[in-house]
């Protein structure tokens, strides 16, 4: 018998076994592909003027696309999950295990042949399928090279994320006993690096307070799922105005590849020196017993102690941190070593390995707590940096207008700022570091509002504000770090202004200034003082208002921000936002406008939207005030309705829309609310058509009246 005649008889052996597991894989994928793409093609067909492009577009990137992880590619795995383990869980019996042994076959030839039989069950119903689809675009006059190209594309790396998932299967049942720890070793090792990645993050944000969530550098992907969500994530981020990215896309394909390569290797040869009377064991190799132990014991530590941190009622509490790592060790570790040994009286046979895993906990969270590392001080060294890029939290709130919504401002300013010649910037970011402020987390109870030292904490954190610094390295790595400033500081403002009337700051600070930027937009939606509304504008007025609005932009100061509220509020709504948003709504984040921009407002005016127009008292039959500093015990707030014209025409003299309040930079906000009607017309958090009165310029008897109402309840 030759060895090639053997290998196919033991594939053809194995799928009378597995028989089910193709048979399975085949009617998934004819649900989740033929029965998919004809009902997105019937669609597309039956309403085609509601799609922007032809049904070739579409219909060639339903499931070829290679920009997110689709529910095919959720199967793939799920059918690598089922493939590794059902094809080598005989491992875990030893009378099969014995059978399998006795046979005249090298363990070698029996590894690859079961190895091979899996792919085969995948493989051989997507080709089949994928095929299908290819016709049934063929049929629909949907066809093309760019859908051919996606196919192929689309089936090398369902492939390949198959292997690598298969593989790492396999390899958890090489090293457990027994079906129930192959299952959770799978799921460990699938996942491990992004667990880590994820508590990293967590423990970041929890201990450094100069954390900006979101920006830490990448953790190592050496996971299968991890590498798989980073292949997704980096190279090809779903809905991006930017191009595929293919070189990004097939590095990570590459090192997928050369995992796979490792871990078929590696299973291979424990294989080869798996015992035989290893089956039904915990662990198959001693060996590894301490390294898995640790490996799993510690971070599942930490994450009980973040679990226990999140249930307290601060949220932020460091003594039900320190009891969750400690009952989160003790449960862990004395559970590991009764399932390793499956006697309950094992629990303390290994203290050594119980005191070094302590060791290990207490030792992370003593470096988290104090800072060892200086995470939070951490400015580099002027030789260091390339250039700087800078954010202060709420001056200029604006975001980026995309096909496909908004971008942060900080996100923005941060990946487009670049200054290298500003010293104020270091000089700030320097003091921020070493001063340490931050906001007093405060154990809330009932009543702290009355408290003086609640009050003294209220008043000395009011002008505290976040600045977000981007320390882009000459070694081409980026450092992010957050910090907070105190406005009142002397020498802070002085940095601060410095930094604000930087030219590069503000040509960088919004994308109104972007070279490039898209000047072609539909209508400017509009919000002033009192009233909202949108103004259509052909070229020569959408040229004339953007360089009004940019020339006066460049001339503010920051003492104009700090001491006045803005007039109105900007959004150029262009072509792209439109498509992709049936229902549009005015943004809390547009282009601020300051009483000095003198010729935007007029420009304004001129083209039909008077940003400083009141409201007529005779038109407002009512206005209801409401307070919401302080809850009454009927769990209402305090709020009284006026219908007095005098009185009605001194409130509105007073107040301002609170979107125009909510985005003054240096004016601190009040809790008070005013609604147009007899009762509030709109919830608290909807800041369109509510108002808020400019600070101490509310009139003194609607304050006398909310406290009154305060006091009847009291009584």
């Amino acid at each position: 018998m030759t060895s090639g005649n053997l290998f196919f008889k033991l594939l053809i052996q194995d799928f009378r076994k597995r028989i089910w597991c193709p048979i399975c894989i085949f009617i998934l994928d004819f649900l989740m592909l033929e029965v998919v793409f004809l009902l997105k093609a019937e669609d597309i067909l039956r309403y085609q003027k509601t799609y922007q492009y032809p049904v070739s577009y579409y219909l060639s990137d339903i499931f070829f696309a290679n920009n997110c992880i689709s529910p095919m590619m959720i199967m793939t795995i799920v059918s690598a999950i089922v493939c590794g383990i059902s094809g080598y869980v005989y491992l875990h019996n030893r009378a099969q295990l014995d059978f399998y042994h006795s046979l005249p076959v090298k363990r070698g030839l029996l590894y690859c042949a079961h190895y091979v039989a899996g792919v085969l069950y995948y493989i051989i119903p997507l080709l089949i399928h994928v095929i299908i689809c290819l016709v049934i675009g063929i049929g629909n006059n949907a066809f093309s090279m760019h859908a051919l190209g996606n196919a192929l594309c689309y089936t090398g790396t369902s492939l390949l994320v198959f292997l690598v998932v298969y593989s790492t299967c396999i390899l958890a049942v090489m090293l457990a006993g027994n079906l129930i720890l192959t299952i959770l070793g799978a799921g460990i090792l699938l996942t491990y690096s992004r667990l880590l990645e994820i508590l990293r993050d967590i423990l970041f944000q929890d201990f450094f307070y100069t954390n900006i969530s979101g920006r830490n550098p990448d953790f190592a992907a050496f996971s299968p799922l991890h590498m798989i969500l980073r292949l997704f994530e980096h190279a090809a981020p779903v809905q991006t105005t930017e191009p595929f990215n293919y070189s990004v896309y097939f590095s990570y394909l590459v090192l997928i590849g050369i995992a796979v390569l490792i871990l078929s290797i590696c299973g291979y040869l424990l294989y080869l020196v798996r015992p035989t009377e290893a089956a039904g064991k915990a662990v198959v190799f001693k060996a590894s017993e301490p390294i898995i132990k640790a490996g799993i014991c510690i971070p599942l530590s930490l994450y009980s102690g973040v679990f226990f941190e999140n249930l307290s009622p601060s949220m932020r509490s460091f003594g039900w941190f320190l009891f969750g790592v400690g009952l989160g060790f003790i449960l862990s570790a004395l559970f590991m070593e009764i399932l390793f040994r499956m006697d309950i009286r094992c629990a303390f046979h290994h203290c050594r390995q119980l005191l070094f895993d302590g060791a290990c906990i207490a030792l992370i969270v003593i470096v988290f707590k104090t800072d060892a590392f200086g995470y939070n001080t951490y400015v580099p060294s002027d030789a260091e940096i390339e250039n700087c890029s800078v954010s202060i939290s709420g001056l200029m709130s604006v975001s980026s207008q995309g096909p496909f919504g908004y971008e942060n401002a900080d996100d923005y300013r941060l990946d487009h700022m670049h200054i290298s010649d500003n010293p104020s910037l270091i000089q700030l970011a320097r003091k921020a570091a070493a001063s340490g402020l931050r906001y007093t987390d405060i154990e809330y109870y009932e009543g702290i509002e009355e408290t003086q030292e609640y009050q003294n904490i209220l008043e000395k954190e009011s002008s505290y504000t976040n600045i977000s610094f981007a320390y882009h390295l000459k070694n081409g790595k980026s450092v992010y770090r957050q910090y907070y400033i105190n406005l009142k500081d002397e020498e802070s403002y002085a940095l601060l202004e410095a930094i604000y009337n930087d030219i590069d700051y503000k040509a960088n600070s919004m994308p109104l200034f972007a070279t490039g930027w898209n000047t072609s937009y539909n209508y400017v939606n509009c919000i002033g003082e009192y009233t909202t509304g949108n103004i259509s504008l052909n070229e020569e007025k959408q040229t004339a208002l953007l360089e009004a609005y940019q020339t006066e932009f460049m001339d503010l100061n920051l003492d104009e921000i700090m001491n006045t509220y803005p007039v109105a509020s900007l959004e150029f709504v262009s072509n792209e936002v439109t498509v992709n948003q049936n229902t549009y709504y005015p943004s809390d984040s547009g282009y601020l406008v300051y009483p000095s921009f003198v010729r935007t407002i007029e420009l304004l005016k001129e083209y039909g939207f008077d940003c400083r127009e009141k409201l007529s008292p005779d038109s407002i039959d009512a206005l209801t005030v409401t307070d919401y500093a302080d809850a009454l015990e009927d769990g209402s707030y305090p709020r009284v309705t006026y219908t007095d014209p005098k009185q009605i025409a001194a409130i509105t003299d007073s107040m301002i829309q609170d979107i125009l309040s909510y985005n003054a930079f240096g004016m601190q906000n009040n809790n008070y609310i005013i609604y147009l009607g007899e009762n509030d017309m709109y919830p608290y958090y909807n800041s369109y058509m509510t108002f808020k009165p400019r600070n101490g310029q509310l009139p003194q008897f609607v304050t006398h009246d909310l406290e009154e109402i305060v006091k009847q309840q009291n009584n």
